[in-house]
């Protein structure tokens, strides 16, 4: 009577009480019965004492709801003398239990194999259109970076088609001559800011940020090319830098805005960066327009996001 436990799984007569600090239920059979056909189980090839424990009592237990249901008034207890399921059955069952449930293991770890595997390769072509992209950006010409510099030509920027800074002509002007700036890399800056506009459409739409960049940064480039071209007789390479470096600084300044949430406030439909919000205000209040009109071939695949969605890191920055 009572709970026991075995010095040998091997050996069913050398048995020992068992005390509530040395018992491991889920590796040690209950009784002498479960010792037996632990022991027929592990002489026919079967090794790990708790599947084959497990196995024994998923099967019991199975057969004891069925005994309830069809005839719950003479269910009779596994355990008891007069169980007429017999030791050998209770094997059988459990030696299937345990080959189905290695075999549904075995095609679990298959089918999480090949979804990691997919998932693996879904994020190897996603880094290589990335690098893709990175290695179009580095080596594309001015033409295709920002279109035509001239007033005649109807070219548009071929890697940025529905920019709203480049729909102004001294705004690709003055870009092209950033771009030629090589001190502090300006071609990678000028890039940055375009990323920074088309990230802002992607997130925002593309009515709340047409004021900032059409207002706000379009007037901003064309008078610091008007100041270029007035000094460009006696310019020099650090003349050409000095404008790198404050396109540089508008860069940051922007992706402050649209990163950081102190840069930003409730929008009616979300959190927006305060620059974007303030320069439509502006717009409407001076009866300017604040969208751009509706172009048919734009293809800048527009994706409206709720910023408080988004997971943010301790220091109250966006991670994108």
């Amino acid at each position: 009577p009572g709970t026991y436990t075995t010095t040998s799984d091997s050996c069913v007569n050398k048995n020992v009480p068992a005390t509530a600090t040395n018992v491991d239920d889920a590796a040690t059979p209950r009784n002498f019965r479960e010792q037996y056909m632990a022991s027929t189980l592990r002489n026919m090839g079967f090794t790990d004492m708790r599947e084959i424990l497990s196995g024994l009592r998923a099967v019991a237990g199975q057969r004891e709801e069925i005994c309830v249901v069809e005839n719950p008034n003479s269910f009779l207890d596994s355990s008891s003398h007069g169980n007429e399921w017999s030791q050998e059955a209770q094997i059988e069952e459990a030696m299937m239990w345990i080959v189905t449930q290695r075999e549904e293991a075995a095609e679990a770890q298959k089918l999480d194999e090949a979804r990691i595997s997919s998932e693996n390769a879904i994020l190897a072509m996603e880094q290589s259109r990335k690098d893709n992209e990175e290695n179009q950006l580095r080596h594309a010409c001015v033409a295709d970076l920002i279109g035509s510099v001239n007033d005649s030509a109807k070219t548009t920027s071929r890697l940025f088609p529905n920019s709203i800074l480049l729909q102004s002509v001294v705004a690709r002007q003055f870009l092209s001559q950033v771009v030629s700036c090589e001190s502090i890399d300006g071609k990678k800056q000028v890039v940055r800011l375009l990323q920074l506009e088309q990230k802002a459409r992607k997130w925002y739409g593309t009515v709340l940020p047409y004021s900032y960049f059409e207002y706000v940064l379009c007037p901003i480039f064309k008078k610091w090319y008007e100041d270029f071209l007035s000094t460009k007789k006696h310019a020099n390479s650090s003349t050409l830098g000095k404008y790198c470096q404050k396109l540089s600084n508008e860069c940051d300044n922007l992706e402050r805005s649209m990163f950081n949430l102190s840069e930003q406030e409730e929008s009616g439909v979300g959190m927006a960066p305060k620059i974007f919000l303030s320069a439509q205000r502006d717009a409407a209040a001076k009866g300017k327009s604040t969208s751009l009109a509706e172009n048919a071939g734009d293809s800048d695949d527009v994706e409206v996001i709720d910023i408080p969605r988004q997971s943010f890191s301790n220091q109250g920055r966006i991670v994108a």
